[in-house]
């Protein structure tokens, strides 16, 4: 006999949002027949603490080069400063830099430029100083004089290298062979001729030309990794137009076209690694107020064209990363002086005649502020009012604690859920990447939970949905194949990747005219041929078969293969009717009740969603006395306030399912 309830049997703490409510959880028990739970899982819920602005004062101010770069070895760039021949350094706690000490005398003075790169490959930046002449003595111009950094200063100089750049415009040190230590280049701008040397760890070796044509009458030169193979490439600009040659490893490659219409009228221009995702991209500030998507009133716009993972190619659009930071700026850096989670840099500006010479420092992105608390709302959607049971109290939370995610998963595992569809429906590389960055540390997370014996295993899948921005079926082909070299063939965590007819398990949100257009493309489909892929939809509603997102007001769409359990929803958007919890009637009577009297069982049951707050469909353990409407409350049968009131008939329900006969 099934039981039928709305309120579950509780202690009087999981009747009242003051006291902290455990859980309940399903016993372990084995069903008559295999049957599958998976359930919705967002990660997009960013609660990031943004470093102060000023992390320094009275430092440099006077001085002849600054740099941005780590030079202590602890994964946090230094603000370092240099004046004929003196090297000063204010390590990166996180959140300021430490009080200036010096770390070298008598390096460079006199030196054409100077340069901060790891050339021995311990982690550590090294000071660098190039005298376009012969100051060693041997008759040949162009002389390296490098100073090893020892994490706490710089050892004395040598010399590494003579007679390589002799007259050039431009000299760089980054990794183009790929051997993990930053090499020495020279370029002349006049005819486009690119000389480099090797870093042996102890020096520069044999000098070799590497091109020609490449970027005469450029005003910028850059070096950096552009397609992950770990060698960086060569980029040179002019006019808006970045044009690269990639790096054989020996030489650089034909150039062509990295993106064009970028950075024309900027102060500033970068090419590196931004969001840590292991490809540069090019980045332009500007001392003014871009209408990007318009104008917010200030001055000091960073703009990216970022690098999509999944088609390989750089994104043609702009994207404003920070807004009203380093106007007027002496100099402009990125690097990862914050120590940011994920890796992603900072924008540091360098203020010569403030206050003696000021350093601040902006996040990556901060401009966006879902990057920083997805909770406060983003584009069309309210601030979320919800406060989950998280690590033993009602709060908010980041998807990438791991405490959190550790807590998620021991809980949903206990209740007998079988997998999670992570969602991923908004672009797998939105937001710079912040989003498959937390379920990147969810799967990584999972690989931990299944390696232990004692605990019961739980899968992952991808929800994506790319498509529903670009209306192009080829888009499906490109978030399957990212999916597929970033996780479900990850030897790290491909082995957690859900399984279904044998295949690993896609699921594509999309409306049905998108739906109709992929099954009727014809063209490549390699990518998404390795996977089982499934639908779900929201015009209006989630179809039989459909894996989601909303579920009609009539409640649960019949299916032998899988039935969507939803315990109400509401996207606050405009032409789009919620359909009401109505005190968990619904979930119980219109979707569960229905699940559980239909013969046979449906062969899974797809939950919609554990913690989905933003469109009011999660049933994680949540406080919801802030909640504007009061429809919307957790309210039970009693007309009492209960947080637990959708987990625990989840977790009951489950039982039922797994367990009938």
């Amino acid at each position: 006999m099934k039981r039928r309830f709305i309120v579950v049997a509780a202690t009087a703490l999981s009747l009242a949002i003051a006291g902290v409510v455990a859980p309940v959880t399903a016993p372990a028990t084995v069903a008559a027949a295999p049957r599958d739970v998976g359930i919705w899982y967002a990660t997009w819920y960013s609660k990031v603490t943004p470093p102060p602005l000023t992390w320094r004062t009275g430092f440099g101010g006077s001085s002849a080069n600054q740099f941005a770069a780590d030079v202590s070895g602890d994964g946090k760039a230094d603000a370092v400063t240099f004046t004929a021949g003196s090297w000063d350094v204010a390590t990166s706690t996180g959140t300021s830099f430490n009080t200036p000490a010096n770390w070298r005398t008598g390096h460079g003075a006199g030196s054409t430029s100077q340069l901060l790169a790891d050339v021995n490959g311990d982690g550590k930046a090294d000071a660098i100083a190039f005298f376009t002449t012969d100051v060693s003595g041997d008759s040949l111009a162009g002389d390296w004089y490098v100073a090893t950094s020892t994490g706490t200063s710089f050892n004395s100089y040598s010399l590494w290298k003579s007679g390589l750049a002799g007259g050039a415009n431009r000299v760089l040190s980054a990794d183009v062979t790929g051997d993990g230590k930053a090499d020495a280049l020279g370029v002349y701008a006049a005819t486009g001729q690119w000389v480099a040397a090797g870093s042996t760890g102890t020096s520069f070796g044999a000098l070799s030309t590497w091109a020609t044509g490449h970027g005469a009458g450029a005003t910028d030169f850059f070096v950096a990794d552009l397609n992950g193979d770990k060698r960086a490439d060569s980029v040179v600009y002019a006019s808006g137009t970045w044009t690269r040659a990639y790096s054989t490893g020996t030489s650089f490659a034909s150039p062509a076209t990295l993106t064009s219409g970028h950075g024309v009228g900027s102060a500033f221009r970068f090419l590196q690694d931004g969001n840590a995702d292991g490809f540069a991209e090019p980045y332009a500030h500007f001392n003014a107020d871009l209408a990007l998507p318009s104008a917010d009133g200030l001055a000091g716009d960073v703009v990216a064209r970022e690098y999509d993972r999944g088609s390989g190619y750089v994104d043609s659009g702009n994207t404003l990363l920070n807004s009203g930071f380093g106007l007027n700026a002496g100099r402009l850096f990125m690097a990862a002086t914050s120590g940011d989670a994920y890796g992603w840099q900072d924008f540091i500006a360098f203020y010569p005649n403030a206050a003696g010479g000021t350093w601040q420092v902006q996040r990556y992105r901060a401009a966006d502020k879902v990057s920083i608390d997805t909770w406060n709302g983003f584009a069309g959607k309210p601030a979320i009012k919800y406060q989950p049971l998280t690590l033993g109290s009602y709060q908010q939370y980041d998807s990438g604690n791991t405490a959190v995610i550790d807590e998620h998963i021991s809980t949903i595992s206990d209740a007998q859920i079988d997998w999670l569809l992570l969602d991923e429906t908004n672009g797998l590389n939105n937001v710079s990447g912040a989003i498959l960055n937390r379920a990147a540390r969810v799967a990584g997370r999972l690989s931990v939970w299944n390696a232990a014996p004692a605990n019961r295993d739980l899968k992952y899948a991808f929800a994506i949905g790319g498509i529903q921005w670009t209306n192009d079926p080829v888009t499906i082909e490109t978030e399957a194949r990212q999916t597929w070299n970033e996780f479900a063939n990850n030897s790290v965590y491909g082995d957690d990747y859900y399984q279904l007819g044998g295949k690993p398990l896609l699921v594509v949100y999309t409306n049905k005219a998108n739906q109709a257009a992929w099954q009727a493309y014809t063209g490549d489909k390699s990518a998404s041929n390795r996977f089982t892929v499934r639908f779900a939809s929201s015009d209006p509603n989630a179809t039989a078969g459909e894996y989601g997102w909303q579920l009609p007001s009539t409640g649960t769409v019949d299916n032998p293969n899988v039935m969507v359990a939803m315990p109400g929803w509401n996207n606050h958007i405009s032409g789009y009717t919620p359909v009401s919890r109505d005190k968990g009637s619904y979930y119980t009577t219109k979707v569960w009740d229905v699940i559980l009297d239909r013969s046979p069982l449906p062969n899974a049951v797809v939950i919609n969603s554990f913690n989905e707050f933003a469109e009011d469909t999660g049933v994680q353990v949540a406080d919801t006395s802030q909640l504007a409407s009061t429809s919307e409350k957790w309210f039970n049968a009693a007309n009492v306030l209960q947080p637990d009131l959708y987990w625990n008939l989840t977790v009951d329900y489950i039982d039922e399912y797994k367990n009938a006969p």
